[in-house]
């Protein structure tokens, strides 16, 4: 194949204190990486390969949703255009497992890298918003009619 473009693929990034779906996906596609499907492999026994001159995708974005510090974030973050030359190009092709998991497996990162980045952002700023508000709390306590 010469050419794959994809455009405005859609990526939902759901985190939670416990990590995000995004890892999980991308850990399940790199344990799947070393096992064969049998639809792959044809009735004569060999399996049909592929190489992609370039593959493009266009217009992603990534939904980003968390609820860091009892407040709930949903945004939608734009990502990159990203562009894969020669998969497969090296050897006599890949399967299409495989061809699937090196088209996907960077689309799947660059999502997690843009929200990730913007739920650390968004949470830094909620904790020192929160911080502060506890700190005048304290003060007020402490120092009682000092801040009136």
């Amino acid at each position: 194949m010469n050419s794959i473009v994809i455009r405005n693929p859609a990526v939902a990034l759901i985190g939670t204190p416990f990590g995000n779906n995004l890892g999980k996906r991308l850990q399940n596609i790199k344990s799947g990486s070393s096992s064969k499907s049998k639809e792959e492999t044809s009735s004569s026994g060999a399996s049909k390969e592929f190489i992609v001159k370039e593959v493009v995708f266009s217009g992603a974005k990534v939904t980003v949703t968390a609820s860091p510090l009892d407040q709930k974030i949903q945004q939608i973050l734009p990502i990159p255009d990203i562009t894969l030359r020669n998969i497969g190009s090296d050897g006599s092709g890949v399967s299409p497992r495989d061809l699937a998991m090196q088209i996907i497996t960077p689309l799947l990162n660059a999502a997690a890298r843009e929200g990730i980045n913007t739920l650390a952002k968004q949470g830094l700023q909620q904790l020192q918003q929160k911080g502060s508000q506890e700190l005048g709390k304290e003060l007020n306590k402490a120092l009682p009619g000092l801040f009136k």
